[in-house]
């Protein structure tokens, strides 16, 4: 029974940080990660987008090199967006 639960639960907290992204800028990155989690890459790529254009955000210091990332290493759009932050691949 808990994991029919988790599913609803999953969406709840996401929908609650989708509503902090709406307020304040810095969970850009969080969201991301909760999207590439669910197997979502297209959603992790356009939060990642977001970030690379908010640009005043620690989390981009990380993109570089945080492995939980690593499914989208080879995507040209991750990349890209890498590549405009001014660090290495």
């Amino acid at each position: 029974m808990n994991q029919r639960l988790r599913p609803n639960r999953r969406v709840r907290i996401l929908s609650q940080l989708e509503a902090q992204e709406d307020e304040t800028s810095g969970v850009s990155f969080d969201l991301a990660v909760v999207e590439l989690g669910r197997g979502n890459k297209e959603k992790a790529i356009a939060w990642l987008q977001k970030l690379s254009e908010e640009r005043n955000d620690d989390s981009l210091l990380s993109l570089p090199t945080d492995h939980v990332l690593d499914p989208l290493r080879t995507d040209p759009r991750f990349q890209d967006i890498v590549r405009r932050t001014g660090f290495p691949l």
